[in-house]
């Protein structure tokens, strides 16, 4: 039943491109008009089909975690250009399936992420290692897009330049009072107190995050500036020449939108300036991607600019 539903999904839904998959009965069978790069996966076993009936993008995910999804030469990027390029073209968004709409309907409850909740979603995500990140992030460890006012910068180049046109919008200026929602690993923090002599109170539930903040900032010479608090935005109490917040708004969640604003509003003085810096989309409001609800940013949402 579940490899007959999931092959009629193929057929339908695989409109464009080349996917040939294997199932688990050893038969290949090759979906889409034989355009552009092709990409090859066979599914191991049985268990794994109805999951991807009812609940695709978790299940791909996990599959090829577990082995019972297989992409010949891991060419995870061809495999999903093609399913999403035709979910999109047949106006699905990411996918078709059963669940979501099952998870639209819970979004206020999954995403109101309390204080129990936000400190959870943090630990998993943020309390890792840092040699991880610096495996993969910039000398800064800034994990938000850079800012290119001209193209042909490096990413190094790109988030100083970042930083700087922070700075430049909040118009700081020497002994200001600066809180930093979701300060990381300290980058921006550090450079608002060294080079524009900003007092700044950063702000975070990663114990890991704050503890390197600190040794960075002790080595900058700049720790007599920079206050590390491990606490909720939400609990505090006193009021800033300027708030940033930069790529933390994502990890707000929509439910928590008006007290996020409402708490910047009553931290700011009557003259105060605010930044919130976020990843935005154009389309309607939405989920989050199961697999990376789960496994990557739990908790976690895109604000629509609606």
């Amino acid at each position: 039943m579940w490899a007959g539903l999931l092959e009629s999904t193929a057929k339908r839904l695989i409109r464009i491109g080349d996917l040939k998959i294997t199932w688990p009965n050893g038969q290949t069978r090759t979906y889409g008009d034989g355009t552009g790069p092709g990409c090859a996966i066979t599914l191991h076993g049985n268990a794994i089909l109805h999951r991807l009936v009812l609940d695709p993008e978790l299940a791909l995910g996990e599959g090829y975690m577990n082995g019972a999804l297989e992409i010949e030469g891991d060419d995870i990027r061809t495999m999903l250009a093609i399913l999403a390029g035709n979910a999109r073209a047949a106006g699905r968004g990411r996918f078709n399936a059963a669940l979501p709409a099952a998870r639209k309907a819970l979004r206020r409850l999954t995403q109101n992420n309390t204080l129990a909740a936000s400190r959870h979603n943090v630990e998993v995500h943020y309390d890792l290692s840092v040699r991880l990140y610096e495996l993969f992030l910039d000398e800064d460890l800034q994990y938000t897009c850079g800012y290119f006012p001209h193209p042909d910068m490096t990413i190094e180049e790109a988030q100083v330049a970042k930083k700087a046109h922070i700075a430049k919008k909040l118009l700081i200026e020497p002994g200001m009072k600066v809180m930093d929602i979701g300060c990381g690993w300290g980058g921006l923090s550090i450079t608002l107190a060294r080079d524009y002599g900003a007092r700044v109170v950063g702000v975070s539930l990663s114990k890991v995050q704050l503890e390197h903040a600190a040794k960075r900032a002790e080595a900058m010479g700049v720790s007599d500036l920079i206050e590390w608090r491990l606490v909720d935005y939400r609990h505090v109490r006193e009021e800033f020449d300027r708030i940033v917040v930069v790529g933390m708004m994502e990890h707000v969640g929509q439910p928590q939108y008006a007290t996020f604003f409402d708490r910047m509003h009553r931290n700011l003085s009557p003259d105060g300036v605010a930044l919130v810096h976020t990843i935005g989309r154009a389309t309607p409001p939405g989920l989050a991607a199961p697999f990376i609800n789960k496994y990557i940013f739990p908790g976690a949402y895109v604000p629509a600019m609606s």
